[in-house]
């Protein structure tokens, strides 16, 4: 990303490497290297930093990252961007349409307390087995749990003490470690 004075308005390059680059932790396979120009003068808007952003929302399309790092020519390689950008116009579009329909068909309805979580529970109701099971399919995935939960275990149990000594101490053993520790229980089940 730069900003200077010796262009008039937003330059992009986009380079494709030949074999995927090691830039450092977080940044293994580097496939693409973006260079965002902008005029010092430009808007917010359109400053590098905004530019910089779509273009990373684009990328983050693995279908899309795909298919450019197929593509055989830099034509092909823009064309790529320009078909991306008007399907994700098109669906944007599409759906603000709708919400404004679905919006007037949802103002005849009356509110009721916890209709919303029921909707929600009971369109994710088919996947909650397979939440759990999934994790559970290879010795990998029983290791990183069991390793998850001892870890979270001993790093919440010290504090659950600490308050507990310092609730027994301030209500005058009304609420002691006992029932902060149950209470915690409680809550992250």
């Amino acid at each position: 990303l730069c900003e200077t004075n010796e262009v008039q308005e937003n330059q992009v390059v986009m380079c494709l490497l030949p074999n995927p680059l090691n830039m450092g932790p977080g940044a293994e396979e580097v496939h693409f290297i973006c260079l965002v120009i902008s005029p010092i003068k430009e808007k917010k808007i359109k400053s590098a930093v905004e530019v910089g952003r779509t273009y990373s929302t684009l990328l983050a399309d693995c279908k899309l990252r795909r298919r450019l790092i197929q593509a055989h020519d830099p034509k092909e390689f823009a064309h790529l961007f320009e078909l991306e950008v008007h399907r994700i116009f098109t669906e944007q579009r599409n759906d603000m349409s709708s919400s404004k329909l679905s919006t007037l068909e949802d103002e005849d309805e009356k509110w009721c307390f916890g209709l919303d979580l029921y909707r929600d529970f009971r369109q994710r109701l088919s996947y909650y087995l397979s939440d759990y099971t999934d994790g559970m399919t290879k010795f990998s995935g029983i290791q990183k749990i069991t390793s998850t939960t001892f870890f979270l275990y001993f790093a919440l149990i010290m504090p659950c003490i600490a308050f507990g000594v310092l609730h027994h101490y301030i209500t005058h053993g009304l609420i002691d470690v006992r029932k902060v520790v149950l209470s915690q229980a409680l809550s992250g089940i």
